[in-house]
């Protein structure tokens, strides 16, 4: 069995550091941490019985279905992923507390969703978006615009997709978007046609 490291590359070198002393920490030494832009079980070159070890998950996926396509490579090749952070996310340990993965997986996508919706308003604060909940709506539909807009500005999917994700209704939706003066994108991704934005929007 060999410690095998990795680390998701990042232009902020202090955190690489920090992340590689928490790994230093586990035995693990430069010759057998890899650094790269995204994870890759090959580029690792894992044998049988070998363990990677991560300082959270993530630095090897960014969703729980990603997840589950890393844990799934890693066992094909009879290896084991284990991470700092998040310890019930032990391969080695043959994950014989279910409850405990299943629970694990739950509150680690809830935790993405938390980061991305965070991410989101920070960047919309910066492009000078107003925030909080529109006037005269009910919070119900104040929490679903809020998320709409959240998709809207980091995804490329089409309005009526987002509106279908966060249960609103889309001429809803392109109200919000006008009384913000913000011109709604012309998206040609599955589900919008293109320019159907810009006709909804007229409607209203």
């Amino acid at each position: 069995m060999a410690l095998k490291g990795f680390i998701r590359y990042t232009d902020d070198h202090n955190r690489l550091k920090e992340i590689a002393e928490r790994l230093y920490g586990q035995g693990l030494t430069d010759e057998t941490i890899l650094i790269d832009t995204e994870f890759d079980p090959c580029k690792i070159h894992l044998a049988p019985g070998d363990v990677i070890v991560v300082d959270s998950l993530a630095e090897v996926c960014r969703g729980v279905n990603s997840l589950l396509t890393v844990l799934l490579s890693v066992s094909e090749r009879k290896a084991a992923l284990r991470s700092l952070s998040e310890p019930w996310l032990d391969m080695t340990s043959g994950f014989s507390d279910w409850t405990d993965l299943l629970r694990g997986l739950s509150q680690f996508g809830q935790q993405i969703v938390a980061d991305k919706t965070r991410m989101g308003l920070s960047k919309a604060r910066k492009q000078g978006k107003t925030l909080g909940r529109p006037s005269g709506t009910s919070p119900e539909v104040a929490r679903k615009i809020q998320t709409c807009l959240t998709l809207y500005h980091n995804s490329n999917l089409p309005v009526r997709k987002i509106c279908a994700i966060s249960d609103l209704n889309p001429r809803t939706f392109y109200r919000y978007l006008n009384s913000q003066n913000i011109v709604p994108t012309r998206r040609t991704g599955r589900g919008d046609q293109p320019g159907e934005s810009t006709q909804a929007a007229s409607q209203e």
